[in-house]
């Protein structure tokens, strides 16, 4: 990897140079000891779409009377388009 234009400070027994540009270049693999704690903030939304399988027995729920009486509306109207209809249980629906 080469880091150019990089400012280095060095500081031996008899050199002394502060800011110094130069390029760098390190080895692949040279593992640099760093540490860094950044809190970065992040404000995004992400839009996310899952099949989520749900199977609510609605007659152990306040919605089973409900949806029963709809049924009672609907079913004359369902049976007038197709009066041999039968349900998941494979009964008759018109009767």
């Amino acid at each position: 990897m080469t880091i150019d234009n990089a400012l280095v400070t060095v500081n031996t027994g008899g050199l002394n140079i502060t800011r110094g540009n130069t390029t760098i270049i390190l080895p692949q693999g040279t593992t640099l000891p760093v540490v860094l704690n950044l809190v970065v903030p992040v404000d995004t939304t992400v839009p996310v779409t899952l099949n989520v399988p749900v199977n609510i027995p609605l007659n152990q729920t306040e919605l089973h009377e409900p949806f029963t009486g709809l049924q009672d509306v609907v079913r004359p109207f369902y049976c007038m388009i197709n009066s041999n209809a039968i349900n998941l249980n494979g009964e008759p629906v018109c009767r």
